[in-house]
């Protein structure tokens, strides 16, 4: 039964084997991804701001301000309240747009995300964009890898198909 065993499975790989084109590569890619970019791959989307009602106006020094506690949102928030001089007042700092949005639907404050995270949101419809809010540089979703995994094929043929979308 083992002879018979080894047999089949030796026929099937020469059978797969005969089937596949020369040029195709195959492999096994890891791949992580923020909630975020698991929505959409390679995008650019705006970053809003958002409340749990409408907003008339919007003082940054005066309303509680919900932010993500690192990254792009961050450091473009950080740095326009610096341009126009406003101490913030930060009531809370999140690791996550879910986080954010489930903050700002309880009334915390008003929060920045990107406008994908809250499209995909199971949140979108109970909080609110801040109509008269700034206009930060946008947020970009995309690929990065090692220079040593680039030179892996199947890491190769990924790059180069996400380098067509």
């Amino acid at each position: 039964m083992l002879d018979y065993a080894r047999n089949a499975v030796l026929e099937w790989q020469h059978f797969r084997d005969s089937l596949a084109p020369e040029d195709s590569v195959s492999g096994v890619l890891s791949i992580y991804a923020s909630i975020t970019a698991i929505y959409s791959l390679l995008t650019e989307t705006p970053l809003v701001f958002i409340a749990q009602h409408s907003l008339k106006h919007l003082d940054f020094s005066q309303v509680p301000l919900i932010v993500p506690q690192s990254g792009v949102a961050r450091q473009r928030l950080n740095l326009w309240l610096k341009q126009q001089g406003v101490v913030p007042r930060i009531s809370t700092e999140v690791s996550g747009n879910e986080a954010l949005i489930a903050m700002v639907r309880l009334g915390a404050g008003v929060g920045i995300v990107p406008q994908l995270a809250l499209e995909r949101s199971p949140l979108r419809d109970e909080v609110r964009v801040v109509a008269n809010a700034p206009k930060l540089a946008p947020y970009v979703v995309g690929l990065c890898a090692g220079k040593r995994n680039l030179k892996r094929p199947a890491v190769q043929a990924m790059w180069q198909l996400a380098a067509t979308l």
